[in-house]
């Protein structure tokens, strides 16, 4: 539930940003009405990569930085992050926690 509401924090300080209220942003995301972005901004609703994508377009970002991904609204992610992350959405949670393992252990040789 974390990562929505990071989601939805980062959704509502861009679209503050450009000055759009959530009616003005639903309307140009194809919904009938501001509660949908309202429930979105609050974290209480997961969006299909379709809709992530039209917001993304809406507020002049990138969808990696609504994801979270990166702190960067410009920053597209190069093929390899894409694979990285694909790949990593059919993992069992077994392998997730084995990847974690690795990746600290990678992270921890650096200097």
């Amino acid at each position: 539930m974390e990562n929505l509401k990071e989601f939805g924090a980062r959704i509502r300080q861009k679209r503050l940003d450009l000055n759009l209220t959530q009616e003005e942003l639903a309307k140009r995301c194809g919904y009938t009405s501001r509660s949908s972005i309202n429930k979105i901004e609050l974290g209480l609703v997961d969006l299909p990569q379709s809709k992530i994508a039209t917001i993304a377009k809406v507020l002049n970002v990138q969808p990696a930085y609504l994801m979270g991904w990166t702190d960067n609204p410009d920053r597209e992610l190069d093929e390899k992050e894409k694979e990285f992350i694909e790949a990593v959405k059919g993992m069992s949670d077994d392998e997730i926690d084995k990847m974690y393992d690795y990746l600290s252990f990678l992270l921890s040789k650096r200097k």
